[in-house]
């Protein structure tokens, strides 16, 4: 007995486009597996390719089944959680994931492509990905970078579950310091306050030096990636660090004087820095 794979894909645009992606099954088992995923994975990651080339995509998705002959064997895998769920299992499958993910990071609109009205598109399976390690919160960092955060619908939850997962720890900080700066979005100065009240600030009493060192990671990326901190190098250097303390202001009350003193030493090195730059 001979199944296939059936992936249907459908893309928005300018114009709207479907196709069929056909994929023999390597083997007799009707559920997916390794060599069975991986196809997948690459097939989903080189139509995406195709399609945008094409046209400007701002939303792409896709079903999945497993026939034989006209009768489908098994439940319908409708989107990315249902089907990563199954990629995760394979560590081999891991980085082919990272590719797929950053596929879909520009679209239409100079933002990552939507899964739907709701979701962007990778975002089934950066979650399923960051379950199986911390190690790969800093790829949902570059991931929730490219989302359009002006317009959230699940990052405070999907956050919210990544540090009740790992606690407290050195990759969760460099995720909350991002979460007020180039992850801020609608609602990030009210999550890092919800965070403080349910023990972010007890640990933040004990590892000043390493919020402070995300933190001055974070400036030095969100001054030159970010648009919100686009021109902020440019005014006067005064000027220059009361916005930038304003900005993370829900962090610096909570900061001893010694540290304010410390992040404004690094503030004013990175002014210095980009005038010579200059």
């Amino acid at each position: 007995m001979s199944y296939i794979i059936k992936i249907n894909c459908k893309a928005e645009g300018e114009n709207s486009f479907s196709e069929e992606i056909i994929i023999p099954k390597t083997n007799l088992n009707k559920e997916l597996e390794l060599n069975d995923c991986k196809n997948i994975l690459k097939s989903l990651t080189s139509t995406l390719v195709s399609l945008k080339e094409k046209d400007e995509i701002y939303e792409f998705n896709y079903t999945i089944k497993v026939m034989y002959k006209e009768e489908m064997v098994m439940e319908l895998i409708d989107g990315e959680m249902a089907f990563f769920k199954s990629v995760v299992q394979y560590e081999q499958l891991l980085d082919f994931i990272i590719d797929y993910v950053n596929t879909a990071e520009n679209g239409k609109y100079g933002i990552r492509i939507w899964e739907d009205c709701e979701t962007p598109l990778g975002n089934g399976a950066m979650m399923s990905l960051v379950e199986t390690d911390k190690k790969y919160i800093k790829n949902y960092i570059d991931f929730l970078r490219t989302c359009d955060l002006d317009h959230e619908v699940c990052q405070w939850g999907d956050i919210d579950s990544v540090i009740s997962k790992y606690g407290f720890t050195e990759e969760t900080v460099k995720l909350i310091v991002a979460r007020l700066m180039s992850c801020a979005g609608q609602h990030g100065d009210e999550q890092f306050t919800d965070l403080l009240d349910n023990g972010l600030e007890i640990y933040l009493a004990d590892n000043k030096e390493l919020f402070l060192t995300a933190l001055v990671a974070e400036t030095n990326y969100s001054l030159y990636n970010c648009n919100y901190y686009h021109n902020c190098l440019e005014a006067p250097k005064d000027e220059f660090i009361t916005e930038m303390i304003e900005s993370i202001k829900e962090l610096v009350v909570k900061l001893d004087e010694s540290d304010v003193d410390f992040y404004k030493k690094e503030l004013i090195g990175i002014w210095n820095k980009h005038r010579v730059l200059e």
